[in-house]
């Protein structure tokens, strides 16, 4: 730019240089204009740097071969459809419960002769007395010696309410075996309990007891007959007053007891000692 200035002054050297700063300015301003223009002409049409210019690219990395996965894997599952497990094949259900058809007799239908002799058939019949006395709470005492003396029966159960004891006196048949009335009497009874006491078999205590008892007679010193018939299985049992005759007199069926009772007895007499047969061996059977 040359120099207009003179020694005039400074103010005239500057007006004498306006138009040139003017001019520079407005060249500075289009070249701004059009780096602006260049710009936004390269955004939208992404011109592309000769490749003497561009930056150096890396080598391009080779993808990986793809995974070859089975047929019916989890992450290929299989085109066909699988089939549906089988389920487990219930068991029959077994039919409704029904009560047994079974035909028995209850009746017994013993005879003498089911046992050996006529000791062992009047031992059976005190022994279903005694079973049926004991599911009654009775308990019994010492009784009748080995040959056969004494009281058929003598048993005591505790008073209802507590205070003591309750005894009964018994005598037992079987079938059509003849009853003395004199044995179930008050002399006779109190005979034998001095018996038990001389055999030792009871104390002095428990023998004054029964014989006060004896003498006091009911509701705590009862005596009873009972016969047992051994073909139907029916128990009568008759009271009996102080002579010994007999009163009031009630029935019960036992038949099943007695049936038991005597296939019982021919399990544990396996060699026929008591009973009229030999029982049945499994070798038999």
């Amino acid at each position: 730019m040359p120099s207009t200035c003179s020694t005039d002054g400074a103010f005239e050297c500057a007006m004498a240089s306006f138009p040139w700063i003017v001019g520079t300015l407005v060249f500075v301003l289009l070249l701004l204009l059009g780096a602006r223009v260049w710009l936004l002409t390269r955004n939208r049409w992404k011109w592309q740097w000769p490749q003497w210019r561009q930056a150096p690219q890396p080598a391009p990395v080779p993808k990986p071969a793809p995974k070859v996965v089975p047929v019916g894997s989890p992450l290929q599952p299989s085109p066909h459809k699988p089939a549906a497990p089988k389920e487990p094949k219930k068991p029959p259900q077994p039919a409704k419960p029904s009560p047994l058809q079974l035909t028995f007799k209850d009746r017994p239908e013993l005879k003498a002769a089911d046992f050996s002799h006529a000791g062992t058939l009047h031992d059976f019949g005190d022994m279903l007395t005694n079973i049926i006395l004991s599911q009654d709470g009775w308990k019994k005492l010492p009784s009748k010696f080995v040959d056969g003396r004494g009281i058929g029966g003598l048993f005591a159960r505790e008073v209802q309410g507590g205070g003591g004891f309750e005894m009964l006196a018994v005598e037992t048949r079987t079938n059509n075996t003849p009853f003395d009335v004199a044995s179930l009497s008050d002399d006779k009874l109190a005979r034998d309990i001095g018996d038990l006491y001389d055999a030792g078999a009871i104390g002095k205590a428990m023998a004054d007891e029964l014989v006060r008892g004896l003498t006091n007679g009911a509701p705590f010193f009862r005596k009873e007959f009972w016969r047992h018939d051994l073909g139907s299985g029916v128990t009568t049992i008759s009271q009996v007053a102080q002579a010994g005759d007999q009163r009031a007199a009630l029935s019960r069926s036992h038949a099943r007891l007695i049936a038991s009772a005597y296939m019982s007895l021919t399990q544990m007499d396996r060699e026929a000692i008591y009973i009229g047969r030999k029982g049945v061996d499994q070798d038999d059977a």
